[in-house]
């Protein structure tokens, strides 16, 4: 069964995609903008507002990163864990809470949070809305980072 999001037929499409052999590109407007886009899971009958999945868009190997727009006092979906990935959030805009095993933290613009992959999560936005960026990835599989791995030309 393909558990994977997509693009739903009614979502803003990002423009200017470019697939190149090391690079990948994609104008997706405004943040504000986020909140046309749709993605749905059709296997699991989801269908998520104000979120675009970036992993299959730019073929990203590594990571899955999600950007959001939750309108005011709206309330995620459900409450999640993962078997594997930590989840890093970003606060670009508005305010909210995140809930973390049943504890909550304010969030508001310049939040930065980190949940392992056992925490159970869930974001809500406050009045004026929320704009945020969700990066996954792999826990313990950061082998080299900053120069350890970078090498200047």
């Amino acid at each position: 069964m393909d558990l994977s999001f997509k693009l739903s037929a009614d979502s803003k499409q990002p423009k200017d995609l470019c697939l190149d052999n090391n690079f990948a590109f994609a104008n997706l407007g405004s943040f504000e903008d986020i909140c046309q886009y749709q993605m749905e899971c059709k296997a699991a009958n989801l269908i998520s507002n104000g979120k675009l999945f970036l992993k299959d868009l730019l073929n990203l190997s590594s990571m899955e990163v999600s950007i959001n727009a939750l309108k005011p006092n709206e309330k995620a979906a459900f409450n999640h864990y993962h078997v594997n990935n930590e989840e890093l959030y970003l606060v670009l805009k508005g305010s909210g809470k995140l809930s973390v095993d049943n504890k909550e933290y304010l969030l508001q613009e310049g939040s930065v949070a980190a949940v392992l992959p056992k925490g159970i999560r869930r974001v809500d936005a406050k009045e004026g809305g929320l704009i945020f960026i969700c990066i996954q990835a792999k826990q313990d599989s950061l082998t080299a980072y900053t120069l350890d791995d970078g090498k200047i030309c």
